[in-house]
């Protein structure tokens, strides 16, 4: 239900009284001829209008690309099934300052990127009230704009409901937004959103580059909730239904210095902590987002409906250690320019990336339960992580890593071992990066590859696995990557070769598919710590030798019982 505020309408009283409103002559439009009609189209009347004058739209279906060049007030019959029906890219263009449009319904028949029902540009001192914008990609497109009040407006059925670019000292306030996503801003600054709903499917709130902007007292029932990649932002007194809010952003102006204060996500606080040392986060947490901080320990947390769960950013030595994280979406939790972590014996299940990496250097991820995430782990230019005897079960693809181009002297250096890596689309991708380990996992009916190294990668190891009925066991597409070492290969479930000295070692190389041409020098044949089982019918086998000695050892007692009768 929209949320009418006499609050809200209190603070930004200064604002609409700077706006003011028309004090010319009124000119009805209707789409029926009459004595007492001006003009019936809206167009022809803000032709001929002068400036402050006020034109009165009757009920009818206007199908029009409206364009208000000059201070006029707009004022619509308020019902949904007339108004501006949108036949080109734009239903109602505004470029005039010191407009009012009130109780206007504006819908679009097209549902393509850059279409919009309302678009406002390189304007000023522009307000909305008590509007309908319903049906189209972008219902309100805002562009290098300032002082735009929209409130009290429902906005339905589109891609978008507010698309800003360069928006300044702009609110919108008890409006409510059934759109996929809500407000989209870049590089805005000074806005206000007070006292609105949001129900979508994604993020309600998106802000790229911004500044100073404040969302206060809303409510969100969108499945993603906040996504805030801004600097010194307020957001206080929010509810989320689920979703929470997500920070993000490379440099601590991005992470650290937000007010962000009561707000609660499924009825319990979500924590945001800057700098601080030495604590536990509380156990009622809903959501937690560390900035800055050191020697914090997150411990058992239930977190069920936050798009983000975790967010460690710019911290060190930190422990997320024995929560449970359930999503359908987003991070479990989010390592961005950490530093030491230790990231052990969480589950996780349902998320976009179960565990993700950024820039972080010298972090531990082990003994975690992963599962039905897009992807299990994911680390983008991390340095020196370690992870270690995790259980990747059942995801879209169980471990990626990969490096930002812009970020060439970042080697990786990282250690995978002792992993269960199983059920998965790719086991583990590598791309771009050299220096890597792999070592010790059991990678197995994996759909795709159970290890992928793609072309940009180099001078990774993978050593001592245990492959089983992948897609494709191990392919190589990179350089000097080495499938071996130390006399020590892997074990692979389709290796045909012999082992006629017994050492456990085959006779003929494994060969890996891909464009590298790699081989398995020393492929596995035996059991042994990290190693595989036997080749592929192995258990058939043991299966078999085992009734035979079973009928041998029945029939040799047989024999015996009846020697002795004979006697």
């Amino acid at each position: 239900m929209r949320n009418r505020t006499t609050v809200a309408s209190f603070l930004f009283l200064s604002l609409l009284i700077i706006i003011g409103s028309a004090t010319g002559e009124t000119r009805i439009v209707d789409d029926n001829e009459g004595r007492w009609v001006d003009f019936n189209t809206i167009q022809d009347a803000i032709d001929n209008a002068n400036q402050s004058d006020t034109i009165r739209i009757y009920q009818g279906i206007y199908h029009e690309h409206v364009v208000l060049n000059k201070t006029l007030d707009l004022i619509g019959n308020g019902t949904q099934d007339s108004g501006i029906f949108a036949t080109s890219d734009v239903g109602l263009t505004i470029t005039a300052a010191n407009c009012n449009i009130s109780s206007m319904n504006v819908q679009h028949q097209m549902y393509f990127s850059g279409h919009s029902n309302v678009a406002i540009v390189n304007t000023t001192d522009v307000t909305m009230d008590d509007c309908y914008f319903n049906n189209g990609y972008e219902l309100v497109t805002i562009d290098s704009s300032t002082n735009v009040l929209i409130s009290n407006s429902t906005l339905s059925q589109g891609m978008y409901g507010i698309k800003a670019d360069a928006m300044t000292y702009s609110a919108v306030l008890g409006s409510d937004f059934l759109t996929t996503y809500g407000i989209e801003m870049y590089a805005s600054e000074h806005n206000a959103i007070f006292g609105c709903s949001f129900d979508g499917e994604f993020h309600a709130i998106m802000d790229y580059d911004g500044d100073s902007n404040t969302v206060t007292n809303n409510s969100f029932f969108s499945v993603s909730g906040i996504y805030l990649m801004s600097r010194e932002c307020i957001l206080t007194d929010n509810t989320f239904d689920s979703g929470g809010i997500t920070i993000d952003g490379d440099g601590h102006v991005f992470w650290k210095y937000h007010t962000i204060i009561n707000n609660t996500l499924d009825g319990s606080p979500i924590t945001y902590w800057v700098d601080i040392d030495n604590a536990s986060v509380p156990v009622d947490s809903s959501q937690v987002i560390l900035a800055g901080c050191r020697n914090v320990t997150v411990t058992g947390l239930d977190i069920d409906s936050a798009w983000t769960g975790i967010s460690l950013g710019y911290t060190g030595d930190c422990t997320v250690i024995g929560n449970t994280l359930i999503n359908s979406g987003g991070i479990g939790i989010y390592s961005f320019y950490g530093y030491g972590d230790v990231i052990v014996d969480n589950t996780i299940s349902g998320y976009g990336k179960g565990i993700l990496g950024f820039y972080s250097h010298l972090v531990e991820i082990r003994e975690n339960y992963i599962t039905s995430a897009s992807v299990g782990i994911h680390l983008s230019t991390t340095y020196k992580v370690a992870v270690e005897s995790n259980d990747i079960v059942s995801n879209i693809h169980g471990m990626t890593l990969e490096r930002m181009e812009t970020y060439v002297n970042i080697n990786g250096y990282t250690s995978i071992t002792g992993n269960e890596i199983v059920d998965n689309g790719h086991g583990i991708a590598v791309d771009n990066l050299y220096s890597n380990t792999i070592s010790g996992n059991t990678i197995a009916n994996n759909t795709f590859k159970g290890v992928y190294l793609t072309n940009g990668s180099w001078l990774n190891k993978v050593t001592n696995n245990t492959f089983i009925k992948n897609g494709v066991n191990g392919y190589d597409d990179g350089l000097n990557n080495s499938w071996h070492r130390d006399g020590i290969g892997n074990n692979w479930s389709n290796y045909k070769g012999k082992d006629t000295n017994n050492d456990g070692i085959g006779d003929e190389p494994y060969s890996i598919p891909g464009n590298a041409s790699a081989l398995d020098e020393f492929p596995i044949t035996t059991r042994m710590k990290g190693g595989a089982p036997k080749e592929e019918g192995y258990g058939e086998y043991l299966l078999v030798m085992t009734v035979v000695t079973v009928l041998v050892i029945v029939v040799v007692l047989i024999m015996l019982v009846l020697m002795r009768r004979k006697k």
